[in-house]
């Protein structure tokens, strides 16, 4: 499973939730300015909401012989991301 947090520079949303983040996530975070960041969103068909709101937390899987990922969660918005990390660390 692959978790990843959405991010750009000045999102004082994005800040906030990096900031409380558990020290022992292992969630990626992608600047979604960068190449990367886009080339992802993109393939998760998160570009249009990307656009209007952010932080955006996606967990997905790549299955070896599928081009498209099965997206298991999108969550939009900082507390619920928080609510949402936070639920998952205390079980």
């Amino acid at each position: 499973m692959t978790r990843v947090l959405f991010v750009k520079k000045g999102c004082e949303k994005c800040d906030f939730v990096k900031t409380n983040l558990p020290q022992n996530h292992d969630i990626k975070i992608i600047d979604i300015e960068t190449p990367e960041g886009l080339s992802l969103l993109s393939w998760l068909s998160l570009v249009n909401t990307a656009q209007t709101m952010l932080p955006i937390y996606s967990e997905f899987e790549r299955k070896q012989n599928e081009i498209l990922p099965e997206v298991q969660q999108i969550i939009i918005g900082a507390i619920n991301i928080k609510n949402h990390i936070f639920q998952e660390n205390a079980q």
